[in-house]
């Protein structure tokens, strides 16, 4: 492919689901030519583009990216998926020039992102492929890393644990309050509280609370208190465990 700074880019991105979004509103927000394709009928799919994002759920990656060869069999651009825990070589029996895109946010289609400069991109790919990917990164993130796909996919899971794994603590301790009445905003400052201390210094070192301190008679009261809802129970001293352990 010739120097990024002598030709003009125009991507495809083929979703319309979280990730796809917002990769379009970045792109456009850095006034690259973007075109928006249907994953299912693949309308929008032309031939002149230059780098091709599939950015569709991990299970639906393979399927697109076979119909994608069919319909485009002659493509000499770049494709590259937009997944964490997906191997990049699941492209190649379907393209020459393949890659990953993955950037490392949460996406809700319907909540904005002040500053998409702030978030991770993590790109994969060949020698002639990288410097594409990488261009087009730092066109969007000032925070761009080359990063292979197992190394991807550890990522990947710190990053469930991080947000997925935390969200829904959230969820767990809004139903808790709700069932006496009380709204989840009491606990924003000390959400707010927990995360500031978390990026200062290290989660370890910030860890309070009753299994921190190993306050068995707490313990027992939370999971007595959460009888009616097993699963909570059973998350509780899961947790609880694992805080005490790293406290040995």
């Amino acid at each position: 492919m010739e120097s990024n700074s002598s030709i003009r880019l125009k991507i495809g991105i083929i979703g319309s689901g979280n990730v796809a979004t917002h990769l379009e509103r970045a792109f456009r927000s850095a006034s690259l030519d973007i075109v928006q394709i249907n994953s299912r009928s693949l309308l929008g799919l032309g031939t002149d583009f230059n780098v091709l994002l599939i950015a569709v759920s991990d299970k639906a990656i393979k399927e697109v990216a076979e119909r994608v060869g069919i319909a485009l069999p002659k493509f000499k651009g770049i494709v590259a998926h937009t997944a964490g825990s997906v191997d990049a070589s699941i492209l190649s029996p379907f393209f020459e020039s393949y890659g990953v895109f993955y950037p490392l946010q949460t996406f809700s289609r319907n909540v904005e992102i002040d500053d998409y400069s702030e978030i991770p991109v993590f790109v994969e790919g060949s020698p002639q492929v990288l410097p594409t990917l990488e261009w087009l990164g730092f066109r969007i993130s000032n925070n761009v890393h080359v990063l292979d796909s197992e190394r991807r996919k550890t990522l990947h899971l710190a990053s469930v644990f991080a947000c997925n794994f935390v969200n829904a603590m959230y969820t767990a301790a809004e139903d808790i309050l709700k069932d006496c009445g009380l709204p989840f905003d009491v606990v924003t400052p000390l959400i707010r509280q927990t995360m500031l201390k978390a990026l200062q210094r290290s989660p370890k070192e910030c860890q309070t609370g009753p299994a921190s301190r190993k306050d068995t008679e707490v313990l027992r009261q939370h999971v007595d208190m959460l009888a009616f809802r097993p699963e909570l129970a059973a998350i509780y001293e899961a947790v609880s465990n694992f805080i005490m352990s790293k406290k040995d």
